[in-house]
């Protein structure tokens, strides 16, 4: 493993958004100032079975609209937002400076991290550029994976190696890239033998991802971690999700030392300090930032930028 030191992480770190932020800056400037009129929350009730439901499914999401002096607005969908924050949001950003993102944050944005996206829409609006130009990003097009859960049994154990497989060949057919499923069955070597069902009907070049997702359906110990991934390696499965406890830094870090398969995490974290913590202990091969919880996309771009310097 390679050594890294704190001087390292900080200026790799510093270095990359020192770019961003001059791109920002120069927006700005060239928009004049935007400060932000009022936020709005729309909760949105979307119907789904009653079965999905008993699985713990969201029924809820909310809607952001952030309206500008400039006569611009944004919008972005989050989660679990409640009606009730809306006076304590307006007046954190109400009258306040659309482009000033790191005060916002500062002021509690970042808990908000799907009304952080909606005044980046306004900012892409106002600029006249898509967001991704506005933070550096090179790409226009990104390839894109379906996360597959069958209905029925949390634990999918209900679900024949057959009919996942078939399921993938669609996903697949749709222009999809890959797919990723759960490990919850209550033996976890059947979900590496369905991958291997899946492998044989998609071929070698479509990516094949596992997601034990943490504590949400019983803790692996360390030897079934261990024994999990190496089965699934033999399938060439690109990634094993979250084999451990969210909380558990050093285990996913000694699993990555010991397979090949990478081992990824972190779609619960907030903020940067436990991101930092993984790339101190090599916990993770991939850092996976869910960008409503992490605080935004600005938050994210920071945690790409702490990752370039861990290679």
């Amino acid at each position: 493993m390679t050594s890294f030191s704190r001087r390292t992480v900080l200026t790799g770190a510093a270095a990359a958004l020192a770019g961003l932020t001059d791109v920002v800056r120069v927006s700005a400037a060239a928009a004049g100032p935007v400060r932000i009129k009022n936020v709005q929350i729309f909760p949105i009730e979307i119907p789904i079975p009653r079965e999905e439901l008993e699985m713990g499914k969201y029924a809820r999401n909310t809607f952001y609209e952030v309206e500008t002096d400039a006569g611009v607005r944004g919008y972005c969908f989050d989660r679990g937002t409640e009606y009730r924050q809306l006076d304590h949001i307006r007046a954190v950003l109400s009258g306040k400076d659309l482009f000033a993102i790191e005060d916002h944050l500062k002021a509690g944005l970042a808990q908000w991290g799907g009304l952080e996206q909606a005044l980046w829409d306004a900012i892409g609006k106002v600029a006249g550029q898509p967001v991704h130009r506005l933070l550096g990003g090179a790409k226009s097009l990104l390839k894109v994976y379906l996360t597959c859960v069958w209905r029925g049994k949390a634990d999918q154990s209900q679900v024949d190696y057959k009919s996942q497989a078939e399921m993938a060949l669609k996903i697949k057919k749709a222009g999809f890239t890959g797919i990723k499923i759960r490990s919850w069955r209550p033996n976890p070597i059947a979900d590496a033998d369905a991958c291997g069902e899946i492998r044989a009907a998609v071929g070698p070049d479509f990516s094949i991802m596992v997601d034990r997702t943490a504590d949400l359906n019983g803790l692996w110990d360390y030897a079934t971690g261990l024994r999990v991934a190496r089965a699934l390696e033999k399938h060439n499965v690109a990634w094993l999700e979250e084999p451990f406890a969210r909380a558990d830094f050093a285990s996913p870090a000694r699993l990555a030392r010991e397979v090949d398969i990478a081992i990824s995490g972190g779609e619960r974290f907030q903020g940067l300090d436990p991101y930092r913590e993984c790339l101190s202990l090599g916990t993770y091969d991939i850092l996976q930032p869910d960008v409503v919880i992490c605080g935004g996309i600005l938050t994210v771009r920071k945690i790409a930028a702490m990752g370039e310097a861990f290679h």
